[in-house]
């Protein structure tokens, strides 16, 4: 990931509100918002997408050279009041994800800096459960491994 900047999590989270997947959470939101947040989960509101970095993923890569590759790892955890609805909004996410090739993403700092998102490994789905011992919202998380690079068409 050389001149990589912003962490992959980051670039996931935008590449979910360009999808109109999800929201900024800074722009106002209506009822049926869906809030991204990078490495924060706040209390509120209930249904919200959280992207968070994780570990890196190797793989072969030029096998007949013996090398390895290694890819970083992101996790994409949607919580929501109720489970048809937290898994609908995993699904959607999980199916755009996943179909995502090539596809270009722009950070707004430090300056406008593109990055390709080349393509991203869907490992299977985890159903969390419900947080306790309150809110008892549910929990589904997607985790991947991405390719990451500037954009230097």
């Amino acid at each position: 990931m050389v001149g990589v900047i912003h962490s992959p999590a980051d670039i996931v989270r935008r590449a979910l509100i360009a999808l109109n997947l999800g929201s900024n959470p800074d722009a106002a939101g209506g009822p049926g918002a869906w809030p991204v947040y990078c490495d924060d989960e706040p209390n509120t509101p209930d249904n919200i997408i959280a992207v968070h970095d994780t570990s890196d993923g190797v793989e072969g890569g030029r096998v007949m050279q013996g090398e390895e590759i290694e890819y970083p790892g992101v996790q994409v955890k949607v919580r929501a009041k109720d489970h048809p609805t937290c898994y609908a909004k995993a699904s959607a996410i999980g199916d755009a994800l996943q179909d995502l090739v090539r596809a270009q993403v722009t950070m707004p700092t430090p300056e406008a800096t593109v990055y390709l998102l080349a393509w991203m490994k869907r490992r299977p789905f985890g159903y969390v459960g419900k947080e306790k011992p309150v809110s008892r919202r549910n929990i589904i998380t997607i985790n991947y491994y991405v390719s990451v690079r500037l954009d230097v068409a």
